[in-house]
């Protein structure tokens, strides 16, 4: 049928952690993004229909009628591959991690409590190509367009007081289950991540609608693509990131500003030069010439430009000649050469 969006697969989840309103929190480790789940299942809990009727003195119905059928929440069950410690935490945060002699997390432990005063927004990237991906007869504009042309399905939900389900040890594999009930999102607004494209040119951005407060799921196509898979659980950036009067609001931004680089490695770069030109190196790849007073814009650039960095591995900030630069802690240590500068030296400090 033209127009249905098709539910193959899933290609990520991201959890977020938020309050009993779909507000996101910010913190430290409040955000995952894993590839480690087998099914998402959501379950209409419905209110059902009444019959209303009334009988005369003769014992024959003189009135009749039914009350509609109501949603009143879903029941939520998302299945993992294998026990997710840190995803089991953001979910319930009255379970704990058990970590080993250098701090590495090496387990889960499971109390009796459940957490009802926070949950988590659950976005679920799809697959399955439509008939509606490729168009006939397209015009010279689609050369603007980003991305690869495919299309994914986007699912946002909100849930809480998720319980761990059952843990049986067997001779085969054994998968962890969460269950929780869903919950109203209105305080979530657009969202603080970019999951749908904003104009023709296909620039992600915000949700284009806010989350209303009785809306029980939201599922649309978009061709932005998931998010990358994160190691473990990772800070959570809203008033930091966002000014005041740009997260709520007719004014509020269409494009949500950068998430910062999970368990990224810091450095401060100071340049002290007058003139000339220097480079930075991530491990042995080396940048074009960066201008001695070149802006921090400038900077990443020339850093994502390498062929060992992909786009979002280097967050830029800071002033002209005085850098702050994080990067994804995959890639290799930052160091610069200052050989073309004049009148002073660029100097990498780890933070």
């Amino acid at each position: 049928m033209a127009g249905a969006i098709p539910v193959v697969k899933g290609y990520a989840l991201r959890a977020t952690k938020v309050d009993a309103c779909g507000k996101p929190i910010e913190g430290p480790r409040n955000r995952i993004v894993t590839k480690g789940f087998i099914e998402f299942t959501p379950e209409p809990e419905l209110k059902q229909r009444e019959e209303l009727e009334q009988l005369n003195a003769e014992g024959k119905v003189c009135f009749a009628d039914t009350t509609a059928p109501e949603i009143k929440r879903h029941n939520l069950s998302l299945q993992l591959c294998g026990v997710d410690a840190e995803l089991s935490v953001l979910f319930n945060s009255l379970n704990e991690k058990v970590l080993d002699y250098d701090d590495n997390v090496v387990g889960l432990a499971v109390g009796r409590e459940v957490d009802t005063d926070y949950g988590v927004a659950l976005e679920i990237w799809t697959g399955g190509s439509s008939e509606d991906d490729c168009l006939d007869n397209p015009a010279d504009s689609i050369f603007s367009v980003q991305g690869s042309g495919k299309t994914y399905g986007y699912l946002l939900m909100f849930g809480k007081e998720w319980v761990t389900g059952n843990f049986p040890v067997t001779a085969g594999i054994t998968n962890m289950t969460l269950s929780g009930i869903s919950i109203p999102g209105p305080h979530w607004g657009r969202g603080p991540y970019n999951v749908a494209a904003i104009d023709g040119s296909g620039t992600p951005g915000r949700l284009l609608v806010p989350v209303l407060k009785k809306r029980e799921f939201t599922f649309f196509r978009t061709t932005v693509e998931p998010p990358m898979e994160t190691d473990g659980a990772c800070e959570l950036a809203v008033q930091s990131i966002f000014d005041t009067g740009d997260y709520f609001g007719a004014e509020a931004v269409d494009v949500a500003p950068d998430q910062p680089i999970c368990n990224g490695v810091g450095y401060t770069v100071v340049n002290d030069a007058t003139s000339g030109n220097f480079t930075l190196l991530v491990g042995t790849d080396e940048t074009a010439d960066i201008a001695f007073d070149a802006l921090p814009a400038a900077v990443q650039s020339a850093v994502e430009a390498l062929s060992s960095v992909e786009v979002g591995q280097v967050q830029v900030s800071g002033t002209a000649g005085d850098y702050v630069v994080t990067l994804d802690p995959s890639l290799g240590v930052l160091t610069a050469d200052s050989s073309g500068l004049t009148g002073g030296t660029a100097v990498v400090t780890a933070l």
